[in-house]
């Protein structure tokens, strides 16, 4: 996928992605309900939601634990901006694919919602090395099963991204680059990929 294609579309539909938060969140928090006590993490816990839009998933956790400490970071400035101005989520702009600020072992869960069905292969190896790096125990993917979806590979299309590619890959993608993978259907065309970290 082209970034900057990717980075100035997120930009243009900010404005409109703004209108499908409550819905987003809720439907977040519904499946955190089904399979949070999978993820092991501590009271106050440390999260970090990467490519976090305006901020839904990383916003369901803080409603399911208040203690828990929420960052998240976005390529898209005006993403970024509305989770910071209408959401009051810390937010930051940055690129995982540049390598991120944050020491080793920074955060007890990095979570990605929909994400990485746009970056290609190559961009995805490094967003598993990057995100292996900074998470202590666990990293969370909620994106597209294998299951298609004519709707949502039209969409795929428009969007230019890997999308076609990623569905063919997985989960043999993420069992090649993580210890262990639990997934869980979060509904007809999408899962939760809970990846275990390898060993450091």
């Amino acid at each position: 996928m082209n970034l900057q294609y990717h980075t100035w579309l997120f930009n243009v539909i900010a404005y409109f992605y703004q209108w499908f938060f409550k819905g987003q969140a809720k439907g977040y928090s519904e499946n955190l309900e089904k399979y949070g006590k999978h993820l092991n993490i501590p009271k106050g816990g440390k999260i970090l939601d990467i490519g976090c839009g305006t901020g839904a998933f990383g916003y369901a956790f803080k409603l399911k634990d208040e203690s828990y400490e929420v960052q998240g970071i976005d390529i898209a400035e005006k993403m970024v901006k509305r989770a910071k101005k209408k959401n009051k989520l810390v937010c930051e702009h940055g690129d995982i694919l540049e390598g991120l600020r944050f020491p080793d072992n920074s955060f007890d869960l990095v979570i990605a919602g929909m994400v990485l069905h746009g970056l290609d292969s190559k961009k995805r190896e490094i967003f598993y090395r990057e995100t292996s790096r900074i998470a202590k125990e666990y990293v969370l993917f909620q994106d597209y099963s294998p299951d298609r979806n004519i709707l949502i590979s039209f969409i795929e299309w428009i969007e230019r991204g890997d999308y076609f590619n990623f569905v063919r890959a997985i989960p043999k993608e993420f069992e090649n680059n993580f210890k262990e993978v639990q997934i869980f259907k979060i509904n007809s065309h999408t899962n939760w990929y809970l990846c275990k970290i390898p060993s450091k």
